[in-house]
């Protein structure tokens, strides 16, 4: 688990958005 790096909606994100969580 990349706490620096997720990957939401199929981009790439700097951060943990809430909704993935």
């Amino acid at each position: 688990m990349d706490a620096l790096n997720k990957i939401v909606d199929g981009k790439l994100v700097p951060f943990v958005p809430v909704d993935a969580v």
